[in-house]
């Protein structure tokens, strides 16, 4: 199984990729969270395999939680989702450990 933390601040858009993710009959939604302080909180305390993240949430930014966590969960992987064509967005997030973006 692999265990998927999703971060996003749009309910539908939450809603809506667990849905798909589940789907998958190998996928597990672990956690599913509307900001960067509540996934930090949790992530020590569920099976995280790869963390799907928006960048833009509020206070904190993905990129952050990304930051924080690279350091001290270095196995999980990122993946970002993102309609901005800023490519410094891009840039950041692969810095921090994007595998995806």
């Amino acid at each position: 199984m692999i265990n998927v933390v999703i971060v996003e601040d749009e309910t539908l858009v939450r809603l809506g990729l667990r849905a798909c993710l589940e789907a998958y009959g190998n996928i597990v939604v672990s956690g599913a969270f509307a900001t960067a302080e509540e996934a930090e909180e949790q992530i020590g305390k569920i099976p995280v395999d790869i963390l799907l993240t928006d960048i833009r949430l509020p206070e904190k930014s993905g990129l952050d939680l990304m930051r924080r966590l690279k350091e001290k969960f270095p196995g999980i992987l990122f993946v970002v989702l993102s309609c901005y064509e800023d490519f410094t967005y891009a840039k950041k997030a692969i810095e921090y450990g994007a595998v995806r973006y």
